[in-house]
């Protein structure tokens, strides 16, 4: 289970047996109520506010930004507050920089560890083509095909769509990339931007539009051979490309460092999802900074492999990908919500990679 209630693979202990992991694996999906933690963690949010907000984020052009100072410059937000700011901030970022990248077609997305929630799809829907929404968890796949179903039942992302909508709509990169594609003489690119005018038109659509786009919700282990997608035919949703030549994009939202707290059985996640990138793909990570624990409800936590952005850059610099946007957030109370920070990495792997 991961920070956004994710159960991606079995979460260790070095002290504990292979049965006392099983057994903890078994308390915790008996116990886990993706509803509770939904309410708990991503009730609405208030959009003048996060969109004013995000506004002020984008001049922060540093690469290390401490919470505290933040927290004095937007100090009508909660640290919580500031904390999701800054992860739908990133989310905006890669989406952006992918349709700089790629403006004539939507890239193939896995999402790995996905869990209960789709805020991590929104930003993307406007650069994909379809998304593969993988998560070891039943309850958590359910409570994704209630909302993809439209079930009153499912968790009401409205404001978040209304955030984002509004939020790109200011955001001065996008603006950018909308009127190169209304001027160009491409006419594919005046329809891609007919496109994304309609998507951002109201945040009804925009949902519509993602729920068009999530094409799969299947089981995943990040520690099993080939991550344990289904084998269906055509289901390598990672290859060198599509058939147009655009590459493909893994996203993980605090995936790794919640699925285990054993360091070693940490980067055999990690490098196990990377296989899974060819040369040309690309890779979206979040990840909280220096953990013990994480939060899974009110006053409910479980540990965590403690790593940042040094552990990542070894890797990635190991498995020949380059890192296209990077930013760490620190100066959190690990004391009080048992992390000191967030990393942020946006990267490519090497065309030319082995």
């Amino acid at each position: 289970m991961c920070l956004h209630g994710n159960f991606f693979g079995k979460i260790g202990d070095p002290c504990t047996s292979e049965s006392e992991k099983l057994s903890e694996q078994q308390e915790i999906e008996a116990g886990f109520s993706p509803k509770g933690y939904l309410e708990s963690y991503y009730r609405p949010i208030n959009v003048e506010k996060m969109t004013a907000a995000i506004r002020e984020l984008r001049k922060d052009k540093r690469k290390v930004i401490d919470i505290r100072d933040i927290q004095k410059e937007l100090n009508d937000l909660n640290e919580e507050e500031i904390e999701n700011l800054f992860v739908l901030s990133f989310h905006e970022d890669v989406a952006l920089e992918l349709m700089r990248r790629h403006p004539e077609d939507g890239l193939r997305v896995l999402d790995i560890g996905g869990g209960p929630t789709i805020y991590q799809h929104i930003p993307l829907s406007l650069e994909s083509g379809n998304i593969t929404h993988s998560e070891y968890l039943a309850s958590n796949r359910e409570e994704i095909e209630r909302w993809a179903q439209g079930s009153p039942e499912a968790h009401d992302w409205s404001s978040y769509f209304a955030f984002s909508s509004k939020s790109m709509k200011e955001n001065p990169v996008f603006l950018d990339l909308l009127s190169d594609m209304q001027r160009s003489d491409d006419p594919k690119l005046n329809e891609r931007a007919r496109e994304l005018e309609t998507m951002l038109s109201t945040p009804e659509v925009y949902q519509e539009a993602l729920k068009n786009r999530l094409s799969r919700v299947v089981h995943g282990d990040l520690f099993a051979p080939g991550l344990a997608l289904p084998p269906e035919q055509h289901f390598d949703v990672v290859t060198q490309g599509s058939q147009r030549g655009i590459p493909e994009l893994i996203t993980a939202t605090f995936a790794f460092e919640g699925a285990t707290a054993i360091r070693e059985k940490w980067e055999e996640g990690f490098r196990n999802t990377l296989s899974r990138i060819e040369p040309g793909g690309y890779l979206s990570v979040v990840s909280v900074r220096n953990a013990e624990r994480y939060a899974v409800g009110e006053g409910e936590t479980l540990p965590a492999a403690s790593v940042n952005e040094n552990d990542f850059q070894a890797i990635l610099l190991d498995a020949e990908f380059e890192i296209i946007q990077e930013k760490i957030m620190v100066g959190l109370d690990k004391n009080k919500v048992g992390y000191d920070g967030m990393v942020f990495i946006f990267a490519k792997r090497k065309e030319n990679s082995a």
